[in-house]
Order: structure tokens, then sequence, then C-alpha cells
């Protein structure tokens, strides 16, 4: 069964939906395994800075909190900082706001269909930190990919 994907053309990472983490109550993507740290490129960079551009485009402010894993797995880079990763996927991401508020309505429609109750979610299962975890899901491959190309 071949998987859907869905590659963001800034960065051109695989991404195979939008997850709930049930255990640390936030939402997650689920990716190819990223590089060693060394090896990162900008794409990764971009990539991990991602969803606090799309958020600061949605709701005007990213969530500090909700990107403490990411800024953790971006590091400390000399040549890049987190913020201003953060500006230039914000610089790339406005003109695809459409696109990200057909996101924003499909998750929120999953949501709503689980009655508000993260709990309550289609479960699938992941690997984070070498631990298959159960998460719910917010937005499948598939869902993910019709929500972009509308």
């Amino acid at each position: 069964m071949k998987v859907a994907t869905r590659s963001w053309p800034f960065c051109k990472l695989t991404c195979y939906g939008i997850f709930f983490q049930k255990d640390a109550k936030k939402a997650c993507t689920l990716t190819p395994p990223l590089p060693l740290r060394s090896e990162y490129s900008n794409a990764h960079y971009l990539f991990l800075a991602a969803g606090s551009a799309a958020e600061s485009i949605r709701f005007r402010s990213p969530d500090y909190v909700g990107s403490i894993a990411d800024r953790k797995l971006f590091g400390r880079p000399k040549t890049t900082s987190f913020e201003q990763s953060r500006r230039e996927a914000a610089a790339i991401l406005a003109d695809k706001a459409e696109e990200l508020n057909r996101l924003v309505i499909k998750v929120t429609q999953n949501y709503e269909k689980a009655d508000c109750d993260f709990s309550r979610l289609a479960e699938s299962q992941m690997e984070i930190d070498g631990v298959i975890k159960k998460v719910g899901v917010l937005l499948s491959d598939v869902e993910l990919i019709e929500a972009a190309t509308v």
C-alpha cells in the first residue's frame, strides 16, 4: 500500500500527516528520520521552523511552548537562528495563506468530529524518541494532500 505524502515546496521534505501526542498534549508531524544535526541543510531548518511560521501567519503569533521541541532539534547553528528561519519560512508561506486556511479548517473539522476531545481522535502509532506511542490523527496523509492541493 502506497502512503500519500506531502512534500513542502520550500524545503522538499516529506510529511505524513499532523498528529496529537496524547501524553505530551501537543501537535506534531510525522516525517522520515532527520539526519544528524551536523548534516542539516537549510531545508531542515526551514521545516523545523515552519509550524511556528504558519502560526504567526494564521494566528498572528507563534506558540513558543509548542515549538520548544523543534527549537531543541534546531540547536544553535552558526549560520542561522530559529527566529531567522521562522521569518524566512513565514515569508515563503505568506503566499500560501489559502492553503494554510484549508489545513486549519480540516484540522478543526477532525477535532469537532471527535467532539472536541483529543482523546477521541482516530488513533495511530508513531515512534517518538525511540518509543512507539499512540497518537491522535489531526490530519492524515491523504487529508493533508487534499487540503493542500485543492
